[in-house]
């Protein structure tokens, strides 16, 4: 069976990444991706060349509090491609941001904000496969003296008002 993602959650996911992370969105990979097929492994794929590491695994409902976040936690989508029918599954990758025993914090594809979710409902479409991505050391070395660079240069472009003595 093959699975796959929508477009849509495919680079919603990858945007948040570099947001919480603070990273820049780079503009070659995203224009090489725009028309390759979107999978979980080319969404991995993809999380690796914007300068994340990522560690896929099984891990069980219950178990999610126990975790290092956030994670990508894959959950059934909403069907079945009808092509071919049976050979095409759909998973929604969601930003898994906190869990104790009863609850979870989501953000899922289309949120502005992240949704707090029962377990016992978050279980019924989980695969039970999540995925850690952290960024890569190297990565966030190089976003933390961007982000001094960017802010410098964004206050020097701006505007200054008129000294009025």
């Amino acid at each position: 069976m093959v699975k796959f993602i929508s477009r849509e959650a495919y680079f919603w996911i990858l945007q948040r990444l570099c947001a919480i992370y603070r990273a820049p969105v780079p503009d070659e990979p995203a224009q090489r991706l725009a028309a390759s097929f979107h999978s979980p492994e080319s969404l991995l794929q993809s999380a690796r060349m914007f300068g994340f590491d990522t560690a896929s695994r099984n891990c069980k409902a219950e178990r999610l509090c126990n975790e290092a976040f956030p994670l990508i936690a894959w959950q059934k989508g909403q069907g079945r491609q009808s092509v071919p029918s049976a050979l095409r599954e759909v998973l929604r990758p969601v930003l898994l941001l906190r869990a104790d025993q009863r609850n979870v914090l989501i953000l899922s594809p289309g949120d502005a904000v992240p949704n707090t979710v029962p377990l016992v409902e978050f279980a019924r479409s989980f695969t039970g496969a999540i995925t850690a991505v952290t960024l890569h050391e190297a990565s966030q070395q190089a976003a933390a003296t961007l982000l001094p660079r960017a802010a410098a240069a964004a206050s020097a472009a701006a505007p200054r008002p008129a000294y009025r003595g």
